[in-house]
């Protein structure tokens, strides 16, 4: 086991994984109780970024200008962007009878 593994071993130990995963689930409850997604907490795209993810070829880039705008990581960017193409492709959807 590497040095750098045993630090992070040794500042997360598994009793700090079981209360993590206790305090997201109660934050689930608390968020699904007032009508709220995780999205919603979420920093809102640009309209300029909003048009770049709706294109296929231009979602790195929309990702790209994300981060650049509001600072976030690489992975909230991906998430948000990610979220807005959902969204739109569930309002392109016909509703099922």
């Amino acid at each position: 086991m590497s040095g750098t593994q045993r630090f992070w071993d040794a500042l997360f130990n598994r009793s700090d994984d079981h209360r993590l995963q206790r305090l997201e689930a109660k934050v689930n409850v608390i968020l699904e109780h007032f009508g709220l997604e995780h999205t919603d907490l979420a920093t809102p795209l640009s309209d300029e970024v909003k048009v770049l993810a709706e294109q296929p070829r231009k979602k790195f880039a929309a990702v790209k200008l994300h981060r650049q705008q509001t600072g976030v990581g690489l992975r909230e960017a991906e998430a948000a962007v990610a979220e807005h193409i959902r969204s739109l492709r569930k309002r392109r959807r016909p509703a099922r009878v």
